[in-house]
């Protein structure tokens, strides 16, 4: 890993959520949402990747839903 790589944004939070975020970013790229970097005849996901890994792309975790209690049993 070089510096610059280490200094990533994208590499602040895990493989999971990188992949989950570029994932919804293709989807948005693909239904028509400008990129906010160059393509280059790049794929979709690819863009996506890239706009992430530039700190392009804004994200947070949402609260989770509050759970139903069960009613009592009896």
């Amino acid at each position: 890993m070089t510096k610059e790589n280490a200094e990533s944004p994208a590499l602040s939070i895990g493989v999971f959520q990188l992949v989950r975020l570029a994932a919804l970013r293709a989807k948005q790229l693909q239904a028509g949402a400008r990129p906010r970097v160059e393509t280059m005849g790049h794929t979709v996901l690819r863009v996506a990747l890239l706009e992430v890994e530039a700190g392009m792309v804004s994200w947070n975790v949402a609260d989770p839903p509050p759970t139903a209690s069960a009613p009592p049993r009896s």
